[in-house]
């Protein structure tokens, strides 16, 4: 028998079918990757915005309370079940008042007097308004700010910054 040469025409390669499949899949995958990465930066972009709006209004809120806490002497704050009461040491030209509170009411403080009262913040989850007055004078106001799923605890201490006048003695 003769052997007879066979033609193996075979360089071993992909046919051009097999690539274009190839990049296709690749195609889709990616298509379907950047959708998955856009949907979860939206919703970390809206959670974050959520919460700095959320924690920028009780901050706010707590600046408010501590600058006029700290114009009064520690002998003129009365410490109630959800609420801080004091008598500021001057007024101010929007509020000829001396006597102030901030009270709990509902899912917001107040800010409550004469000149009327105030909403100082909202979204205050329920019985968290929290005033405290140590032995040394020291004030701690806390709340929790509240919306949705997210609850942030904010907290902060003040020193009443005038001191009770002296009692004059009388000279003999």
């Amino acid at each position: 028998m003769k052997n007879i040469p066979s033609k193996n025409n075979s360089f071993g390669g992909y046919t051009i079918i097999e690539i274009v499949m190839v990049i296709v899949l690749i195609a889709l995958l990616a298509a379907f990757s950047m959708q998955a990465i856009i949907m979860a930066t939206g919703t970390y972009t809206t959670a974050t915005r959520d919460y700095l709006e959320l924690y920028q209004e009780g901050k706010l809120a707590m600046e408010k309370m501590v600058r006029e806490i700290r114009d009064t002497n520690p002998g003129r704050i009365i410490i109630g079940a959800n609420s801080i009461s004091f008598t500021k040491h001057h007024i101010t030209p929007k509020d000829n008042s001396l006597a102030i509170q901030f009270a709990q009411s509902g899912n917001t403080i107040e800010r409550q007097s004469a000149a009327g009262d105030f909403v100082l913040v909202e979204n205050v989850a329920a019985g968290s308004f929290s005033p405290a007055k140590d032995s040394n004078d020291v004030v701690t106001l806390s709340f929790t700010i509240s919306r949705g799923g997210t609850n942030i605890p904010l907290r902060t201490a003040v020193y009443p910054l005038l001191q009770p006048t002296p009692t004059p003695t009388p000279s003999p």
